[in-house]
Order: C-alpha cells, then structure tokens, then sequence
C-alpha cells in the first residue's frame, strides 16, 4: 500500500472517529469544541448556545466564579503563546494545555490532544498588566497568580492526560510571558 492509500484509509477511520465525536458534544469535533465541552462538564460552564458568539465561550454557573464569564482554549501543547481576544473580553481564560514544548517546527511531531496542564486568567487585570508592560520592553516576563479554585478537579482531568506516568495534572495558575 502506498503512501496516498494509507492516508486515505486513515482518514476514513479519523471521519467515524470525529463523527463519534461530533455526537456527543453536539459541534463539530474540533480542539476548540473539544476543549469548550470538556470544560464545560468538568468546571461547571453553561455553553453559549453558539459557538460563534465573539470572545465568550460560556459562563460559570457554580462554585466561586458563579456568573462569570469563560473563554476556553484547548492547546495540544503548552508553548507559551495564549490567543488572547481584547474586544468582548471574558472575565476569565481557562487554558487547558499538553505538555510543556518550546514553540520549534511541528515538522515530524505529533499534537496529541491531551491535557497535562490547566490555567486560569482573569483577563482585564491580565490585559492591563500586559499593556502596561509593553509599554517600556519588547520582553515581557509576567507573573501573575490566581487562587487555584479547581484543585478538587484533578481525578476527572487525569482522564486527558498524555502519559500514564505522569503522576498528577498541574493545575498552575501562573502565566510566564
């Protein structure tokens, strides 16, 4: 079998798989609607009936951040890049990652999609931080923190985790720009 007819066939196996998918999250299976309905089941978020809704993904509807807004991002590697969005702001970032990578090329690597880490932001704070600080270097270095509200959370994350060696999620709420 060539190259070409393996591809094919794989492709046709990752179609059923997505349509498994597809059927219980109710969107297309894509990292962010993945990582949107896995949020949403573990940390207590009500979805936004559509998923095109601009920089809000949901709302906190139990615990501390009861009412507050979400924007959820699922990274199949932690690289230190966050896609932040400042128009629409949400009142909080939960970015649920892979394992720590230095961003280098993606040339005969894989992306899992797993979760090894999870980060919480309250973004207005976060954004006027950050703009401060651009203002006098090219080189941010922040460190910001956050009371870790989540921690009773890590059984059901461990799910998602990319190694079976891996001993525990880190729940880190710390963000090194």
């Amino acid at each position: 079998m060539n190259e070409l007819e393996r591809l094919a066939e794989l492709l046709t196996k990752k179609r059923q798989i997505d349509s498994d998918i597809s059927s219980i999250i109710r969107r297309p299976s894509l990292p962010s609607h993945i990582g949107e309905f896995i949020a949403s089941r573990i940390f207590g978020i009500k979805l936004e009936v559509s998923a095109t809704a601009k920089g809000i993904d949901g709302v906190f509807v139990e615990g501390p951040l009861n009412g507050k807004t979400a924007n959820v991002k699922l990274y199949g590697k932690q690289e230190g890049i966050l896609d932040v969005t400042t128009h629409s702001l949400a009142d909080y970032y939960l970015v649920l990652t892979g394992p720590k990578s230095p961003p280098v090329t993606s040339r005969g690597a894989t992306r899992p999609l797993v979760i090894d880490h999870v980060y919480l932001f309250e973004m207005r704070t976060l954004v006027k931080s950050l703009t401060r600080a651009l203002k006098y270097t090219r080189t941010v270095v922040f460190h910001y923190e956050l009371v870790g509200v989540f921690g009773h959370f890590q059984r059901v994350l461990r799910l998602f985790r990319y190694s079976t060696s891996v001993s525990a999620i880190v729940l880190d709420f710390r963000l090194h720009i």
